[in-house]
């Protein structure tokens, strides 16, 4: 499978125009894999918010679904962009149920894909003062933290 996903995301970023290479290796679980894409055009990929690293992301999953595990998952890289906007998250978490528990209001983050979501609800999660939530629809779906 990994020569398989590393054909694949060469053609597309060579088909792009894009100079960039990309290292495909496993991670985490077994079945999953990690694609590490450096190059000159890395910028393109981390700006506005990562989205075209995510697009990638995205088109590869699809085109390799049918053929992996049911939870598998292909995840892309670009410049460490996703261990720091990991650590982001999580601050940003801390710092919204400190603010709730302060304030006593809700606080609802801006809209985030499904993983960043699980990180902010995975941050939360011990933490007895406070409790997350998942609002909104699609592309609009947000987290709140709310005072428990």
């Amino acid at each position: 499978m990994k020569d398989e996903i590393q054909a694949f995301v060469d053609t597309m970023t060579e088909a792009a125009g894009f100079d960039l290479t990309a290292v495909v290796e496993a991670y985490g679980e077994p079945g999953d894999y990690r694609v590490v894409l450096a190059g000159d055009d890395r910028g393109l990929l981390l700006s506005r918010g990562a989205e075209l690293l995510d697009a990638i992301e995205y088109v590869t999953n699809r085109a390799f679904g049918k053929q992996m595990k049911h939870d598998a998952k292909i995840v892309f890289d670009c410049g460490n962009y996703r261990k720091m906007r990991e650590q982001e998250l999580r601050l940003m978490a801390v710092k919204a149920a400190e603010r709730v528990r302060d304030t006593r209001q809700p606080f609802t983050f801006e809209a985030m894909s499904p993983s960043e979501r699980r990180i902010i609800h995975v941050a939360l999660a011990d933490d007895a003062t406070v409790k997350t939530e998942s609002v909104g629809d699609g592309s609009d779906r947000k987290v709140r933290v709310v005072r428990t």
